[in-house]
């Protein structure tokens, strides 16, 4: 009887210790339950180093660019706690159930190890927002349309919109009515030739009063390229010439990116 006794408490020991051994997190699995399409989703899940060396989280993988793990720092000693703040963008999801994975990878002094979080939504779709996320592509200026369609009986007023770049200005360029009565706003965004060389990630922030969805955001990727003056179509000919034949003419189209006309002060091949 005590041999029996004895083999069980061994394994008890062995499992409390395989469990210490490693990175803790207050919970793997996130459900927010039902949720509307738009509303801002933040969720904070706390984590602890167990082990006897410090953590050095090397890469954060995620199943969908909606969810985005935020981490003050990477690396945590050993017995030091941390907090892992979860930011779900779920106004390009289409409604129903949805799971979003985050792969954690994490280097021990003699280990690489993994750890997966997933967050799990009902998501209600009331509002749609055309595209729900921009991507900015400009040397110069760039123009950009927003469509936001309200499908409910009453549909929210845009009060106010916000950019986080001075550079990017929006308005509310009008409101029309679809073919199936639903309200829906025009949005314009305009980037000036003040933005700055390089790729940066912004927000557009949707305002309005209604209790639910007081606050929409559109995530923007500005990609801003360096200007060429002048710009060749095509870019590069190929010509082949035989004896006695004289070579074809081609036209080559040079533009100016600021509309100014072209002097062309040789040619050279």
């Amino acid at each position: 009887m005590s041999r029996k006794f004895t083999i069980a408490l061994g394994l008890c020991l062995l499992t409390w210790s395989s469990v210490r051994a490693d990175l803790w997190l207050e919970k793997t699995e996130v459900k927010l339950g039902e949720v509307r399409s738009g509303a801002p989703l933040y969720y904070r899940v706390q984590f602890l180093n167990q082990i006897k060396n410090a953590i050095t989280i090397t890469n954060i993988r995620v199943s969908c660019g909606c969810l985005q793990p935020q981490l003050p720092r990477r690396t945590y000693l050993p017995g030091e706690k941390g907090s892992i703040r979860l930011v779900v963008h779920t106004l390009g999801e289409s409604a129903g159930k949805h799971t979003w994975n985050a792969i954690f990878t994490y280097r021990t002094k003699t280990d690489v190890k993994q750890k997966t979080l997933s967050v799990s939504a009902n998501v209600i779709k009331e509002i749609h927002v055309e595209p729900s996320s921009l991507l900015i592509q400009t040397s110069s200026q760039a123009r950009h349309l927003i469509r936001v369609t309200d499908t409910r009986a009453k549909p929210l007023q845009i009060k106010h919109l916000h950019t986080s770049h001075q550079n990017i200005k929006a308005r509310i360029l009008k409101r029309e009515t679809n073919k199936s009565g639903q309200l829906v706003s025009v949005l314009e965004l305009k980037a000036t030739d003040q933005l700055q060389p390089g790729r940066s990630h912004h927000v557009l922030s949707i305002i309005s009063e209604d209790s639910t969805y007081q606050l929409l955001q559109v995530p923007m990727l500005i990609d801003k390229r360096k200007s060429t003056t002048v710009q060749a179509t095509p870019r590069s000919l190929e010509m082949t010439m035989e004896q006695g034949v004289p070579l074809p003419s081609r036209i080559v189209l040079l533009r100016s990116e600021s509309g100014k006309q072209v002097e062309v002060d040789r040619a050279v091949s």
